[in-house]
């Protein structure tokens, strides 16, 4: 018994022997450790439950983040009792989304796996997100995996980085353009668990990858209709496919353009260079995401460029101008040059336009009615002159509201002489100034409204002094013509004459026909009517129309006309009032 406890005692020793000769910490070497985090000792480890920016350690290792909370709600995956959630938005946001290590991983990065699925509430409004890598303590970053988008099942991500030094970071993919400035709510966010990082791998093969010089190609301000160019070059390492380049996004191919399709790999490790194009047809900002592809690796780039008006010359997104051919009009970049045209070089008598969709113009500030009599002395009138078909398109979201004596005559149209709009609906918009104020067009001469629109989310307001109208303010000079138009705008003058189409008439031979007014018509002082609200002078016919609105004066107040004076011409035929008409007289 006593000899064998002694073998025993023995090879144990022999073992552990053997053992420390094999170690690295026996050599003075530290070992090599993995990493990885379940969230469970989130609250301990100082990560909040607001999606805060918080620079903290977990189990060791520096992280900083920012829109991230520690969660266990209800609607959140959680493999345990917490996880991490991170938000693609937030409310007030002051830099992007992310989730990185500020200090790199001691033993390196093999493998970064976690499991991830989106928050409950988010599940229809999710983004994109990539997983990257830096090897230079974050100076550039280069994606790992395939970038992927949170859904209601849990899914596990797994990407090989395979880098000696390194850190890496979670982030949405486009955050090179995500404007997060403008994020107005908190919105996809997903939960992300159990995270964990095994050691780099030195017998492991080395990655393939692409590394572009730049992961955003900013052109810049660019003519519009002109061309920029820019060179991407390309480094890649350990492929064994061609790289092929594809275009995507709305300003794709259309506005960003590449030299070449595909970059032939004919060694493991080599070099290239693409040239990208910008050449926009419209104003505003353009961007499109170029995507390197060779087998299951790939790269993105950014491409964003904005797209200005050259000096004296108006080019609108295409067309001639003519009957034919007519100005196109299909960004709200266009119609503030086409406000600027007509206020500085043209009446373009004669000239046709056309919308091309629907165009919001809540990134437009207080622009200039198209055609106006702003200035000083009367002495700067400006006049729309020709054709204008919307093409039974909407233009939403305008806002122009003007204060003093010198800005007076403000809608869409400020002032419309021998011209014809037709086709177009205005949603969602404000108009205000002092005075003579409408939706479509202000002031009318010898001109036509055809099958115009103002929906029930548009304001009209007079603030100080006479005239509104739902469609037009006032018919002056030569007699003009409104026909199956419809106002749902709440209209609103502080002195004389609020009509729910026309405000005012002074002039032999005025049409209106086929309209109906649904918007409420109100004054403080007298003449509201349903249809028109003054007639002054001359003739006014009015055929075939419907008042549904309620109408209100403080005195002098009609379903269909407010007021005519004497001397005046009023034709009303097969014309009908069903709203509530409240006046003292």
């Amino acid at each position: 018994m006593k000899k064998n406890y002694i073998y025993l005692t023995m090879a144990f020793a022999f073992a552990f022997i053997l053992g420390l000769k094999a170690s690295p910490t026996y050599l003075g070497e530290q070992p090599k450790q993995g990493w990885s985090y379940d969230f469970e000792t989130a609250k301990a480890d100082k990560l909040g439950d607001r999606p805060n920016h918080y620079d903290l350690k977990l189990n060791g290792l520096a992280w900083s983040m920012y829109a991230v909370r520690r969660t266990g709600g209800a609607n959140d995956f959680a493999n345990g009792k917490y996880a991490a959630r991170i938000y693609g938005s937030k409310m007030s946001m002051k830099e992007m989304p992310y989730m990185a290590m500020t200090e790199d991983k001691e033993g390196g990065i093999g493998t970064v796996e976690f499991v991830y699925r989106a928050y409950g509430e988010h599940t229809a409004s999710q983004v994109a997100w990539c997983v990257q890598v830096s090897e230079d303590k974050g100076e550039h970053w280069e994606t790992i995996g395939q970038p992927f988008t949170p859904t209601a099942e849990v899914q596990n991500f797994h990407a090989k980085a395979n880098v000696e030094t390194g850190r890496i970071r979670i982030v949405r993919t486009d955050y090179a353009v995500f404007d997060f400035a403008a994020a107005s709510g908190y919105d996809a966010a997903f939960n992300l668990d159990d995270i964990s990082i095994t050691d780099c791998e030195a017998e492991a093969p080395d990655r393939p990858s692409i590394i572009a010089n730049n992961d955003l190609l900013a052109f810049g301000e660019v003519n519009k209709g002109e061309t920029k160019k820019l060179t991407l070059n390309i480094t890649y390492k350990n492929l064994k496919d061609d790289i092929s380049l594809t275009l995507s996004g709305e300003s794709a191919p259309q506005t960003f353009g590449i030299s070449t399709e595909l970059i032939s790999v004919s060694q493991a490790e080599g070099t290239g260079e693409v040239e990208v194009s910008f050449t926009p047809n419209s104003l505003g900002a353009h961007q499109a995401v170029l995507k390197l592809q060779s087998g299951e690796t790939t790269t993105e780039v950014r491409l964003t460029g904005t797209a200005v008006r050259k000096a004296g010359e108006f080019t609108y997104s295409g067309g001639e101008g003519t009957k034919e051919s007519p100005y196109l009009i299909g960004t709200a970049g266009d119609i503030e040059d086409l406000s600027l045209a007509v206020d500085t070089e043209t009446d373009y008598a004669g000239k046709y336009f056309k919308l091309t969709k629907d165009i919001d113009m809540s990134g437009v500030s207080n622009m200039k009615p198209i055609g106006n009599n702003f200035g000083t002395d009367g002495s700067s009138l400006r006049a729309f002159s020709g054709t204008f078909d919307g093409d039974n398109h909407t233009i939403s979201r305008l806002a122009m509201t003007f204060t003093g004596k010198n800005n007076l005559g403000v809608a869409l149209f400020g002032i419309l002489k021998d011209a014809k709009v037709m086709n177009l609906t205005l949603t969602d918009c404000h108009f205000e100034a002092d005075a003579i104020v409408a939706s479509i067009a202000s002031v009318l001469v010898s001109s036509v409204l055809d099958n115009c629109h103002a929906s029930e989310n548009v304001t009209v307001k007079a603030r100080l002094k006479p005239y509104a109208g739902g469609i037009a303010t006032s018919a002056f000079l030569s007699p003009s013509s409104i026909t199956d138009c419809t106002s749902r705008a709440s209209v609103e003058a502080a002195d004389v004459a609020a009509g729910g189409i026309l405000g005012l008439n002074s002039i032999q031979g005025t049409t209106i026909s086929r309209c109906i007014n649904y918007g409420s018509v109100h004054t403080d002082g007298n003449f509201a009517g349903g249809i028109v609200g003054y007639v002054e002078t001359g003739s006014l016919n009015i055929d075939d129309c419907l008042n549904a609105g309620d109408i209100k004066a403080q005195s002098y107040a009609g379903g269909l006309l407010g007021m005519g004076l004497q001397g005046a011409s009023i034709n009303l035929r097969n014309s009908y009032n069903i709203g509530r008409v409240e006046a003292t007289d």
